[in-house]
């Protein structure tokens, strides 16, 4: 699921880095175990995540470690016995959350719900720098 970000601050400390991103549609926090060569601020980075590393929630998450937010709108939902394909958008951009098909049914998801999806930092990854 990838997008474009630019990098806003770089720390790192005992051989574990934080990365901060802004995008069209939010900021964004990863923590990674090296920075890539060729990396600096106001750099535009290709971030990317899977899709099964997409947590759902119908409200907004408080008080928990998960710091990648993003409010979008369920466009599609495909769902077998097993497993739902949540398809989200916001602005142009369209994404996928797969999660249990009885987390999908739990949570009465249905097209056209808005939903707060969340990518932990760890689950962020830098594809590529522009």
């Amino acid at each position: 699921m990838k997008f474009n970000a630019k990098i806003t601050e770089i720390r790192q400390n005992s051989g574990v880095c934080f990365i901060k991103f802004n995008s069209d549609f939010g900021e964004f926090a990863m923590l990674g175990l090296e920075i890539p060569n060729g990396i600096s601020n106001d750099k535009e980075a290709v971030l990317n995540f899977k899709s099964s590393d997409v947590i759902i929630s119908r409200e907004k998450l408080q008080n928990c470690s998960l710091t990648n937010e993003i409010k979008a709108e369920i466009s599609d939902i495909r769902k077998d016995e097993i497993l739902a394909c949540i398809r989200l958008k916001i602005k142009n951009f369209i994404f996928e959350s797969i999660i249990s098909a009885n987390s999908a049914n739990r949570l009465k998801l249905a097209i056209g719900d808005e939903i707060f999806a969340y990518i932990k930092a760890t689950s962020l990854f830098i594809e590529s720098i522009k």
